[in-house]
């Protein structure tokens, strides 16, 4: 999926709240969102935003060294999503479709993503709302259908906190499905995505197989990714990629994906044809077969 003009707001609120978060002077400010600008300016037409937001995030460190401003972020949203646990795994385990369910939730999970919303603020209510909420696409029975014909099953993460709710989808796929399911998330710190200690915090580590993606970007590039990611990829049946960003970086990829997300950005609700805020079940146009 290419850069839109639309898409320009976000990135300087992006890279407004990374300044912000890294405590920078305002003159540091002002050179991080000249730069920015600059590149936008600059940028080839077929840029993904998720090539745009690794970009922009180079140049932050680059201009101003960067730590890890959202390491508390992360480690609250995974607390805060462990205690919701168990009362959703009862609820998927009454559910007359216990894979369906736990879509629901593992896409309801995505509030913890720190460009969607206050997760503390808001997760009640989205709970609420994804045993029912309406699906702008819903390719369900032919992932389904899939996923049990399927030897190697790879999921790529999201946000830290959801990545809990990903742990209760990976807890029915297992009992559900023989395949091989492999988990990829960061290998370091980038924003609120989920990394390799998030997974072994909520428990993952015995359920799945976890990969690191070393790559600095918020969404998965596959130019981007190293070598052990991109060949989890290629040797994979089918891929559920859970985010918006996994849409914007792999939509035109010849790959058997599922995208699992919320539609909370209006670009790509016009471009999938969904409602905001409908969930999205989503098998990628991209792929060939």
């Amino acid at each position: 999926m290419k850069t839109h003009v639309e898409c320009f707001p976000c990135i300087i609120n992006q890279t407004l709240e990374a300044a912000d978060k890294n405590e920078v002077s305002e003159d540091q400010k002002k050179k991080v969102v000249y730069d920015v600008l600059e590149m936008l300016k600059n940028l080839p037409p077929e840029t993904s935003p998720p090539e745009v937001s690794l970009k922009m995030h180079q140049l932050i460190g680059s201009s101003i060294g960067q730590t890890d401003p959202y390491e508390k972020a992360r480690r609250d949203s995974n607390v805060l999503a462990m205690d919701l646990m168990p009362e959703l795994r009862k609820k998927i385990q009454q559910a007359d479709d216990p894979l369906e369910m736990a879509i629901r939730y593992a896409i309801a999970g995505q509030i913890f993503d720190g460009e969607v919303g206050d997760a503390s603020a808001d997760i009640s209510r989205e709970l609420e709302y994804a045993p029912t909420a309406e699906f702008g696409a819903k390719d369900f029975n032919a992932m389904k259908k899939e996923l049990y014909r399927a030897k190697k099953v790879i999921i790529l993460g999201n946000a830290a906190g959801e990545i809990a709710f990903d742990r209760l989808l990976i807890e029915v796929l297992n009992e559900m499905i023989e395949a091989e399911i492999v988990l990829v998330v960061k290998s370091e710190p980038v924003l609120t995505d989920a990394t390799i200690d998030d997974a072994r915090f909520v428990g993952l580590e015995p359920l799945v197989h976890l990969v690191g993606n070393k790559s600095g970007s918020r969404a998965t590039i596959l130019d981007d990714a190293s070598a052990r990611v991109q060949k989890q990829i290629e040797n994979a049946d089918v891929i559920l990629a859970k985010g918006q960003t996994h849409y914007e970086s792999l939509n035109q990829e010849n790959l058997n994906i599922y995208f699992l997300f919320q539609a909370t950005c209006p670009v790509i609700s016009k471009d999938i044809d969904a409602g905001m805020h409908q969930y999205v079940i989503l098998q990628n146009p991209g792929y060939e077969g």
